[in-house]
């Protein structure tokens, strides 16, 4: 990792990185900068932080991609954004996995954002590591130039190649430089769960796979068929996975399409059993009210009849169930009918020889 690629174009090194031979979902090849993309002084293609930002955050956002596979191939590059990547990598793989390859070389910057992958596999013959941070100050002598700085503090012109480097100067960019190796190599223990100090005593060596995974730096050693091979798995399990899921909704569908019709059923009985025992009480109501009335009717009948002197028939009245009207006209004709047959009795009687005449008895007396 270096602080600036362009004031030091010659550590970014290796062959062209313009690859088109990946079979993973996004590549990260070649030397890397904070913003810069496009071709350095060696013709090599150089990938901006920003750029690989944006590509691996669509790649989160694709529903259609269950796990995302990056593959690593490159020296390292600026030390400017790339921690910020890095972190920004690992949040998004509590989203959704993110399995990294090394295929060839991942060197400081480039392991940086390799440990940020929910878990990272290399080939037996690739290299990695360089967990440290580098800066180059030039220092240039000419008999012919000779700069001043004219500065406002003492480390206004760290870094200025034209002019001597003092031990003030020394330290404080040895400070730097080793501020940010530290911070690397504790991205590092973090996304990998080692402890800092262990990264740290590396010393920012390379290592060939076995080193690596003795480490803890990475996780198995992996070649091409058999990262492809957990590809085709990847995307069978979740071919596998959608049917299971689109089969588990249609079921879901099933049981609450099952569920409400149950539930409808239901409000349907419960609504005519409500109905039946709104039917039954106001039917009971009616017959207790009719049999209060009929109750009422027949005490007014004894009543009439009782006053009719005709006690007898109120009986028969009731069981007939005739109105109060009715049995009143019939109490009215049978007392009549009884009165006159009480006069004919009494007529008759006084004609017997036993009988006497009430009339004469009351004349004589």
């Amino acid at each position: 990792m270096v602080s600036s690629y362009h004031k030091n174009p010659a550590l970014f090194v290796g062959g062209n990185s313009n690859r088109g031979d990946t079979f993973c979902h996004m590549s990260v090849f070649g030397g890397l900068s904070h913003r810069f993309n496009g071709l350095d002084e060696n013709c090599n293609e150089v990938t901006s932080y920003r750029y690989l930002r944006q590509q691996i955050g669509m790649l989160v956002e694709d529903p259609s991609i269950e796990e995302i596979f990056i593959e690593f191939d490159g020296p390292g590059g600026e030390g400017s954004g790339c921690l910020e990547l890095a972190t920004y990598i690992r949040e998004l793989a509590e989203k959704k996995t993110i399995v990294g390859f090394i295929n060839g070389a991942c060197h400081s910057a480039h392991f940086a954002l390799a440990s940020a992958c929910s878990s990272l596999y290399m080939t037996a013959h690739s290299s990695a590591g360089s967990i440290g941070a580098i800066l180059g100050r030039a220092e240039i002598n000419s008999p012919t130039l000779k700069m001043t700085y004219f500065k406002s503090g003492e480390a206004k012109s760290d870094g200025a190649p034209l002019s001597k480097l003092e031990q003030g100067e020394h330290d404080r960019l040895t400070k730097q430089v080793n501020d940010l190796g530290y911070s690397f190599c504790q991205l590092v223990a973090d996304h990998r769960d080692l402890n800092v100090d262990d990264v740290h005593n590396l010393q920012a060596n390379i290592f060939d796979a076995n080193t690596m995974l003795e480490h803890g730096l990475i996780d198995g050693i992996r070649t091409e068929e058999e990262i492809k091979t957990m590809m085709r798995q990847s995307t069978h399990d979740k071919i596998i996975s959608d049917l299971n899921l689109e089969h588990q909704n249609e079921i879901a569908q099933l049981n609450q399409a099952h569920q409400a019709e149950k539930e409808r059923l239901m409000a349907n009985h419960k609504a005519e059993m409500n109905q039946l025992q709104d039917s039954k009480s106001s039917l009971e109501q009616n017959l207790q009210a009719q049999s209060s009335e009929l109750s009422e009717q027949a005490k007014k009948i004894n009543q009439l009849a009782e006053s009719a002197g005709v006690p007898e028939l109120a009986g028969k009245l009731i069981e007939e169930g005739v109105s109060l009207e009715v049995a009143s006209e019939k109490i009215k004709v049978s007392a009549a009918n009884k009165d006159e047959e009480i006069l004919l009795t009494s007529e008759l009687g006084s004609q017997s020889d036993d009988s006497f005449d009430m009339q004469q008895l009351i004349k004589d007396a």
